[in-house]
């Protein structure tokens, strides 16, 4: 269930810019990952498989095309007398049985490429948003509109004694991308925008705290006048 929760618009548009930037050095600096990434739930990860894969296609295409005209020849001959009734039933059971095979072979391996080249598209449209948006040193509500799909907010998580909140982003085209740690690290500026933000949050923390404290003070005293109270009636 979802439940009342918020987060800073600083601290979205601070996650929003940053993924924008490091998907985009990834898909640049490292563009075999990247697609590979992209890829995760499609058979074919290379280009040179799906290369392989369609030779497989036009020969299991040929071949169903030879076992057509091979079975119109064979009642043609069946017909005219040429091949008994047992020959033929047993060649056209031998054909068809093939036939069957391949069609299920082309239908797999059609699925599979079919995959790969969405896959393609999808990077390449992705691709053309990283040569549009050259400038990354300001979020705006354009490239909010181009680069993502879905953004969701989880409730904090207080487990580990700090106010953590875990957000999904979900790009447009490419879904939920993980990006490595390995990247470059941030600049002078990026490093510090970010330790402001943390500090911003540290300061959130420090009171969120501080006022559960007072809460648990003044329900403690509550309790105390009450427990007063009731002896005094007694």
């Amino acid at each position: 269930m979802c439940s009342n929760h918020h987060i800073s618009t600083q601290a979205i548009r601070s996650l929003l810019l940053d993924g924008i930037r490091r998907l985009s050095e990834y898909a640049t600096t490292d563009p075999e990952g990247f697609e590979k990434s992209i890829r995760v739930d499609t058979k074919i990860q290379q280009e040179a498989a799906a290369r392989a894969l369609k030779n497989q296609l036009a020969k299991a295409h040929k071949r169903s095309t030879e076992l057509d005209t091979l079975i119109q020849k064979r009642y043609e001959s069946y017909a005219l007398g040429k091949i008994t009734e047992k020959r033929f039933d047993t060649m056209l059971a031998a054909y068809e049985a093939e036939q069957a095979e391949l069609e299920q072979s082309i239908a797999k391996d059609q699925q599979e490429l079919d995959a790969f080249v969405q896959d393609e598209e999808r990077i390449e449209k992705f691709l053309a948003l990283t040569r549009k948006y050259t400038d990354l040193s300001e979020l705006t509500t354009p490239m909010i509109k181009d680069f993502f799909e879905k953004i969701i907010v989880h409730a904090p998580d207080y487990s580990s004694g700090h106010r953590t909140q875990q957000v999904d982003i979900r790009f447009r085209y490419l879904g939920f991308v993980s990006i490595p740690d390995d990247l470059e690290p941030l600049t002078h500026e990026e490093q510090a925008e970010q330790d402001k933000l943390e500090a911003k949050r540290a300061k959130y923390r420090e009171k969120y705290y501080r006022c559960k404290e007072l809460k648990a003070q003044r329900e403690a005293k509550a309790a105390q006048a009450d427990e007063e109270t009731t002896t005094e009636t007694a």
